[in-house]
């Protein structure tokens, strides 16, 4: 049977099923509305923290009850795929507060931001969050999806030619690839990390951009801006290579 009461300071006593009459705790009285958004809260803060993340450490976390918890999110699945959800609108926001500038600068503010994001959340990149794996392999797909459209917004707006879509496409999956290897074995410093990351997409949209997505890129890149001095960087390199000097 499940009881539900208060003292006069408003404190509930939850004795839902699955809770112990002896394990009886007290739990602030909250909106349904508030105490969804705490105990989501409390897993975001958890999965950044914790490589394996119970409902337990979730409902400590948020002050609640294990009980509390199921009955806010329609047991484990629904917890762990509104807690995947919750981070993907993070990033998608957070991408979205990167201030307006030459494309290049914009772009490697993105990277930046992505690595950040992968060294706060790198369980929902990894394997090492519970929960549906159907769940988890649809949220990074939109984690994809996301940083792609971003991309894609920051090159005008104007929708992708087939070629640089798959482009895309393909380097985030290579970001997220990248990033999981260097949070296992950091075998380089972030900078090189970034620098790598940025070189790679830098690369990806000189080979797959259209000429007139090429020709609005110069347009608007600054002589001295990032992408002038991969273009230069990436010249240098190629003039100075023995494959096309004829050895």
């Amino acid at each position: 049977m499940n009881t539900v009461g208060s003292d006069a300071a408003g404190v509930v006593f939850d004795d839902m099923a699955g809770e112990p009459k002896g394990d009886r705790k007290r739990f602030r009285r909250l909106p349904a509305d508030q105490r969804r958004e705490e105990i989501l809260d409390a897993a975001v803060r958890l999965v950044g923290r914790v490589p394996e993340v119970s409902i337990d450490d979730v409902a400590a976390a948020a002050g609640t009850s294990r009980a509390s918890v199921y009955r806010n999110f329609d047991g484990r699945k629904g917890l762990y795929a509104a807690t995947l959800r919750r981070i993907c609108q993070r990033l998608e926001a957070t991408l979205g507060e990167i201030p307006q500038g030459p494309p290049s600068e914009c772009l490697e503010a993105g990277v930046r931001t992505y690595v950040d994001f992968a060294v706060e959340y790198g369980a929902v990149l990894g394997t090492g969050l519970p929960g549906s794996p159907e769940v988890q392999r649809e949220v990074i797909g939109e984690l994809r999806q996301v940083m792609c459209r971003w991309v894609f917004a920051t090159l005008g707006g104007t929708p992708p030619e087939p070629v640089l879509e798959t482009a895309v496409h393909a380097w985030v999956a290579g970001l997220e690839w990248t990033i999981l290897e260097w949070r296992r074995h950091h075998r380089l410093e972030r900078s090189a990390l970034e620098a790598l990351l940025n070189r790679q997409l830098f690369l990806t949209l000189a080979t797959a951009s259209s000429g007139a997505r090429l020709d609005w890129l110069a347009s608007v890149e600054p002589q001295d801006g990032p992408y002038a001095r991969q273009l230069r960087e990436t010249a240098s390199l190629l003039g100075s290579s023995s494959l096309l000097r004829g050895r």
